[in-house]
């Protein structure tokens, strides 16, 4: 395992401004990318939830019409929930 060559602490606290900018600019894009990572694993799971209600509700006994649109309804919009935040985090990441 590589390890990280170690910085002065003066070479740290002489850093310019801009590079301090970047730098922190750097971690945030990082947390906003783990974001859009973490929302999308999140929409896959309620995805995943929704087709099981959705095929619960086909098989139902009694059936009823108004769960079966309730339950395709969820799902149409969690996949396209799904295919604008991973098509989103692909041109911002």
């Amino acid at each position: 395992m590589p390890t990280k060559k170690s910085t002065k602490y003066i070479d740290l606290i002489s850093q310019s401004v801009a590079d301090c900018d970047k730098e922190q600019k750097g971690f945030a894009n990082d947390d906003a990318k783990l974001h859009c990572d973490s929302a999308i694993l999140e929409t896959k799971k309620a995805l995943s939830t929704a087709k099981k209600v959705l095929s619960d509700s086909e098989k139902a006994e009694p059936f009823n019409l108004q769960e079966q649109i309730n339950a395709t309804i969820a799902v149409q919009d969690l996949e396209i929930s799904l295919k604008l935040a991973e098509k989103i985090t692909a041109e911002k990441f």
